[in-house]
């Protein structure tokens, strides 16, 4: 038989739903039992952010996820330079595997369709070896996170037309460690701390 707790430390788990794989690759820490960084909200929320934002690199260029060989037809991304459209790839990407996501690409490409557009790509998830229970799942997912996503931008008090400028860093080691901070007009800005020793 199975351990108690081996399904929760496989499969995904805590707020961010992220997979032990994802763990292992941004993380130097052992999952066990007892302690599974996934249910810390903070160490979840980076390793999640980290996830999506090289989702989000993966599949703003061709990039090669498995080698062609003689046994292998190679899996590719297809390069998406609508930012808008990459972003539907990433959150789809999170839910199911950039390797899911990437054959239901190449699904679309063999068919002559358009791999850089959600709404074509995922019309093949079911080609890329989905079962129509993960098909669902993943389609759904991208629409529940855009919606929050929304939800979110209605709600936030932040000043919309600032978060496309870069932040002003206040700290100019770059070894030095510390952490940023909104003010009341809404500019972000890094607080250093240097060590001294």
């Amino acid at each position: 038989g199975t351990k108690k707790g081996a399904k929760a430390i496989s499969g995904p788990s805590g707020d961010f739903q992220i997979t032990a794989e994802v763990v292992a690759r941004y993380s130097k820490t052992k999952i066990t039992a007892k302690n599974d960084i996934r249910h810390d909200v903070d160490n979840a929320s980076n390793l999640a952010a980290r996830y999506l934002a090289d989702l989000n690199k993966l599949f703003s260029k061709k990039s090669t996820l498995i080698k062609k060989s003689e046994t292998s037809e190679g899996r590719f991304t297809t390069a998406i330079s609508d930012i808008n459209e990459r972003k539907l790839f990433a959150i789809a990407a999170y839910n199911a595997g950039e390797g899911r996501i990437s054959q239901a690409q190449m699904e679309a490409e063999k068919d002559g369709k358009v791999a850089t557009k959600w709404e074509i790509v995922k019309e093949y998830l079911k080609a890329a070896g989905s079962s129509d229970a993960k098909v669902k799942e993943i389609t759904e997912y991208v629409e529940k996170v855009l919606a929050y996503e929304e939800g979110f931008a209605k709600k936030s008090k932040a000043n919309k037309k600032l978060k496309d400028k870069p932040p002003k860093k206040v700290a100019n080691n770059d070894s030095a460690d510390g952490h940023w901070i909104t003010l009341k007009d809404g500019r972000h800005v890094f607080i250093g701390s240097k060590k001294f020793g």
